[in-house]
């Protein structure tokens, strides 16, 4: 089966915006019962990775998990903080933080369609090895996100 790798911006009425990948026959990933978060369909990311992030965070308050990216990100009050894409920690430091952020090691743009969204890091593996270094970058996101207007419903 091929897959578009378009998003999806369809509406349905009464029903929020659905972003995200799309299967080959128009259903966005995960909107099947047989396959609800569209794990078989090359949606892998680092389970053990969220594992560890949901540990760490237990005690955080106003995050909500989400499917975006063909991973799981982090939400807080409706903002973007961190994610997973794949082995990778996604992090969103902003524009101003974001040069320091890639002078470290381990990191580079995130980009994973061909052009680099400014702001946001890719964390490699070896970066997030231990848990403190993981929750390290986890603050940065939340300190980032934290500096924005809450979206939608908080």
């Amino acid at each position: 089966m091929i897959y578009s790798h378009h998003r999806s911006k369809k509406r349905c009425s009464g029903s929020p915006r659905v972003f995200g990948p799309m299967r080959a026959s128009g259903e966005v990933f995960g909107s099947r019962k047989d396959d609800p978060v569209g794990k078989g369909d090359g949606m892998a990311y680092d389970e053990g990775m969220e594992a560890r992030i949901d540990e760490i965070m237990e005690e955080w308050e106003h995050y909500e998990k989400k499917r975006m990216f063909g991973g799981i990100c982090y939400l807080k009050r409706g903002n973007m903080a961190f994610g997973i894409w794949k082995d990778h920690l996604i992090v969103r430091c902003g524009s101003k933080a974001g040069e320091a952020c890639l002078s470290e090691e381990n990191t580079k743009p995130f980009d994973v369609t061909g052009k680099a969204m400014s702001g946001w890091v890719m964390v490699a593996p070896p970066g997030i090895e231990e848990d403190p270094d993981l929750e390290k970058w986890m603050r940065i996101g939340d300190e980032f996100s934290s500096s924005l207007p809450p979206k939608g419903r908080t």
